[in-house]
């Protein structure tokens, strides 16, 4: 099942790369989330509050940040961890959500430095 709270979410994230459906039409992040618990093939989603769009996904491979863009994972009851994959290094048992966050974005700005 998936856990729709807030403190579940990424803002300005797009988790995973293979969308089930077309963008489909959602009021909320909430619902969304929703459309996902219900979907058994559905690992994470997307939700865009400005386009009113969902998109289920059916991998958690890859994610880019985006703005507009709030992403969940559905959780399975033996694992703690978000369906969509974290950088390397990022620790999520031992750290709050905004030291999570900011090595998150740590390690995605020194690949980005690695690669020039």
């Amino acid at each position: 099942p998936c856990d729709c709270s807030e403190s579940e979410r990424l803002l300005g994230w797009v988790a995973g790369t293979g969308s089930l459906y077309k963008g489909q039409p959602a009021g909320s992040a909430d619902d969304c989330c929703a459309m996902c618990t219900e979907d058994r093939t559905c690992v994470a989603w997307t939700y865009s509050p400005g386009e009113g769009s969902c998109w289920l996904k059916d991998n958690g491979a890859g994610g880019y940040s985006k703005r507009d863009r709030i992403s969940g994972g559905c959780f399975s009851e033996v694992s703690p961890f978000p369906a969509y994959p974290l950088p390397d290094g990022v620790d999520v048992d031992h750290q709050s959500e905004l030291e999570q966050l900011a090595d998150e974005a740590a390690v995605y700005l020194l690949g980005r430095l690695a690669e020039t």
